[in-house]
């Protein structure tokens, strides 16, 4: 009988080479635009879409320079910064904690 994949996340494998190259196991992959890290449940790593969040309002915040209309900049964070921010969360279940990261950042 197969092991499921989730109680044996964290075991040690047998290094895998290929054309010569030893694989390197990771703690995070990136795929389809997410991250998804290693753990018991399926988990999406929050740091990189916090900070490209935060690096479109700088973004923003730069070229404006404090001129520009509230409204229009309400605008442009609804639709520049907050898409990268919530991409996949509808996938996975996020704990209150991590919601409460991503939706009051």
């Amino acid at each position: 009988m197969a092991v499921p994949i989730v109680s044996r996340y964290n075991h040690k494998c047998v290094n895998v080479i290929l054309n010569g190259d030893m694989l390197l196991f990771v703690i995070k992959a990136r795929y389809l635009g997410v991250f998804i890290t290693a753990s018991k449940q399926c988990k999406l790593s929050l740091s990189e879409p916090v900070a490209n969040f935060y690096k479109s309002v700088n973004g923003i915040l730069a070229k404006c320079k404090g001129c520009i209309n509230e409204m229009v900049l309400l605008h442009l964070f609804n639709e520049y910064c907050k898409p990268p921010l919530i991409y996949a969360c509808e996938c996975v279940l996020l704990l209150k904690s991590e919601g409460d990261r991503l939706f009051n950042a």
